[in-house]
């Protein structure tokens, strides 16, 4: 159980080193329930936010680049997944979004977002 941002990151940096050969996705969840993922092992990353009521709306960030194509790969429950470009966003940008929404509960505004 992650308390503090610190905290957070202290874990987000321990990931990120494991991820290096195999990138992944973690979720953060909330005791509500709600969750944000985050992919990890590259510069790059996506996220991803469910509600606790697992019930749409889901959303995905949405980056600069609006291409589909090449798509980024990380692997969620042991499965390579693949985004497309669309989603990614610079990870410390990624990071920051996961900070705001660990001590807020929100989304981050400075994130944009798409419903997926």
């Amino acid at each position: 159980m992650v308390e503090t941002v610190s905290g957070l990151d202290m874990v987000l940096d321990k990931l990120t080193v494991q991820a290096r050969d195999a990138p992944f996705i973690v979720n953060v969840e909330l005791a509500n329930g709600d969750s944000l993922g985050i992919g990890l092992g590259t510069d790059e990353t996506i996220l991803s936010f469910t509600a606790g009521s697992l019930e749409a709306p889901y959303f995905a960030s949405l980056g600069a680049d609006e291409q589909v194509e090449p798509l980024i790969e990380f692997t969620v429950g042991g499965q390579w997944t693949e985004f497309p470009r669309r989603n990614v966003v610079p990870l410390e940008e990624g990071r920051q979004a996961m900070r705001e929404f660990v001590t807020t509960g929100q989304l981050s505004d400075a994130v944009r977002w798409e419903e997926v």
